[in-house]
């Protein structure tokens, strides 16, 4: 049998003019994965007197290049099936998450606003209020600064309430740290 191999063949294909057995044995060599050697392979086949054959084998048919390529292009094939099942566990999820809010929405509507609770009403208007400013990329977090007051009865803020605040959220720790280095918050470190 001859084999027509060229530039578009795969490397791990027969070569023309590999032999039936030599090629079975790359086969059983490239799959016993990246940790492969001769001496597994003739252990595995329970043949160590073989090991001789499929050196001078392994070097005329480049065996551990068109191995290194067998393992590039399985994982090659293993990250495109991850990234397809990512894409379809994503669309999965939106279709999802959608039936979960046109079913929440619909509730809501049925909602009679006469029937509400202030409390209710509240909570339902600020989580409205929240779902809008992510949806729209705005941040949903905001800072309460306690005020200080002072010996004439008014009230301060002090740089050290600002930072200790600001360094508190994860969010802008960060950021915190590099304004207290420019701007004077009236702290020392």
């Amino acid at each position: 049998m001859r084999l027509v191999t060229g530039p578009e063949s795969p490397p791990w294909e027969r070569r023309d003019g590999e032999s039936t057995r030599a090629f079975a044995s790359f086969t059983a060599y490239r799959d016993l994965g990246p940790r492969r050697s001769l001496r597994k392979l003739a252990d595995l086949d329970g043949t160590p007197s073989k090991l001789r054959q499929y050196a001078q084998w392994s070097s005329h048919w480049s065996w551990p290049a068109r191995a290194a390529a067998w393992d590039d292009e399985k994982d090659r094939e293993a990250r495109r099936d991850e990234i397809e099942a990512a894409r379809r566990a994503h669309r999965v999820h939106a279709a999802l998450a959608q039936a979960m809010v046109a079913k929440g929405a619909e509730r809501i509507r049925q909602i009679d606003p006469a029937r509400l609770s202030v409390r209710d009403a509240t909570t339902l208007a600020s989580l409205g209020v929240r779902m809008e400013r992510l949806v729209r990329g705005n941040p949903t977090e905001s800072l309460t600064v306690r005020a200080d007051v002072d010996a004439w009865g008014e009230e301060r803020v002090t740089g050290k309430q600002i930072l200790g605040l600001l360094r508190a959220n994860p969010r802008v720790a960060e950021l915190a740290d590099e304004m207290a280095g420019l701007i004077d918050f009236g702290v020392r470190e």
